[in-house]
């Protein structure tokens, strides 16, 4: 039997609810069944992962895995935004690519424009949107939510950050 107060599974016939002492007696089974969906059934990928994982795979990774989790929390206002951080840092990518090559830079200021680049769009993305999840999960979640498993988008994220390096060294 299912409490209607928190949600939690009690031993059918219970008086009271194992974990918020709610009056189970009054409650009419019949009528009340397993909640659709609880904060504990959510699968995500850890948000303060995926911000550290942008270090080596760019902010636009961790943009992504965050808009896909705000998908998954039912957030649509907060996907759209992530999916903008990622459009975003995608595009200061391609301008500051564009522009090493459009200026004629030598290799070693083009890495250091392209770092730059990458190392200011974590920074603003971190503080400006990143910090916001890993705050949500903590405190409306309370941290209790399944993991998901970080095997996919790592190969992923390997495939194109090695397609990206690969077109930008034929472009030189």
């Amino acid at each position: 039997m299912y409490c209607i107060g928190c949600g939690a599974d009690n031993i059918e016939g219970s008086a009271h609810c194992i974990r918020c002492g709610h009056d189970l007696r009054t409650l009419r089974t019949d009528v009340y069944t397993k909640p659709a969906a609880s904060q504990s059934s959510v699968i995500l990928w850890s948000p303060d992962v995926a911000a550290l994982l942008s270090i080596p795979f760019s902010p636009i990774f961790g943009a992504i895995i965050h808009a896909l989790n705000w998908r998954r929390l039912g957030q649509r206002r907060r996907e759209m935004s992530a999916w903008l951080w990622a459009a975003a840092i995608l595009f200061s990518l391609v301008v500051v690519s564009i522009y090493g090559v459009k200026a004629q830079l030598d290799e070693s200021a083009k890495d250091g424009i392209y770092r730059l680049q990458q190392l200011l769009t974590l920074v603003l993305w971190y503080f400006g949107a990143a910090r916001g999840q890993g705050k949500y999960v903590v405190r409306v979640m309370r941290n209790e939510y399944r993991r998901e498993s970080w095997f996919v988008p790592i190969c992923v994220a390997i495939i194109f950050v090695g397609a990206f390096l690969g077109l930008a060294g034929s472009l030189r």
